[in-house]
């Protein structure tokens, strides 16, 4: 079972975004979607397409406001309405980035293969002018390695995990930027290392 976390504000791009949920070719998630006081038209066009789909869960940030703050509400819902569920993936994607079809499915074979509790997809990075660039490289990582080359992007980082007690003590940052740095750093600091792929499997949207 995969279990995702979006946070959502005022996105133009989130139909994007959410088809390339829907049509992954790894059916089994629960998606929760976590509105963190968009625009009332905003948040009702996002309501209505959740409502389409039973994996998906829209819920309201009822945290202080900021993105770290929508992740950690939507990980305290699931962890609160799943919290029998064990050996389970979980991951993440903000509202304006897409996924590959195949990125949860080559994630858990990934994982399943190399014996790793965290693990990076590389990713493309596109502009408005839709300009692309590849931020593509693999190996193993560490925090050290991590800062000086960034691997642990949100939207292409799964962890695996027993129960949802490993995530204790863990948490998005309050910052406007980087705020997932917390979190993924914190569960790296448990693993000790994680896996990069090469393979691009997700596209982050610049501006």
């Amino acid at each position: 079972m995969f279990f995702i976390v979006t946070a959502h504000y005022n996105s133009p791009f989130f139909e994007e975004t959410a088809l390339s949920v829907v049509n992954q070719d790894e059916s089994e998630f629960i998606w929760v979607v976590v509105d963190d006081s968009s625009s009332e038209n905003f948040a009702a066009d996002v309501k209505r397409f959740c409502s389409l789909d039973q994996r998906i869960f829209f819920i309201e940030n009822r945290y202080e406001k900021g993105a770290g703050n929508a992740r950690n509400f939507g990980l305290d819902y699931l962890a609160d309405k799943f919290s029998d569920q064990s050996d389970f993936y979980l991951t993440f994607i903000d509202s304006d980035d897409e996924w590959n079809p195949q990125f949860l499915s080559a994630m858990r074979k990934l994982i399943a293969d190399s014996g790793y509790n965290i693990a990076s997809s590389s990713y493309r990075m596109s502009w408005p002018n839709r300009q692309t660039r590849e931020h593509a490289s693999e190996g193993e990582y560490t925090v050290l390695s991590n800062a000086i080359n960034y691997r642990m992007a949100c939207l292409s980082t799964v962890l695996f995990l027993s129960t949802w007690s490993d995530l204790d003590g863990i948490r998005f940052g309050k910052t406007p930027r980087g705020n997932d740095q917390p979190f993924f750093i914190g569960f790296l600091k448990k693993m000790r290392v994680g896996l990069l792929s090469s393979d691009v499997l997700a596209t982050y949207r610049v501006g």
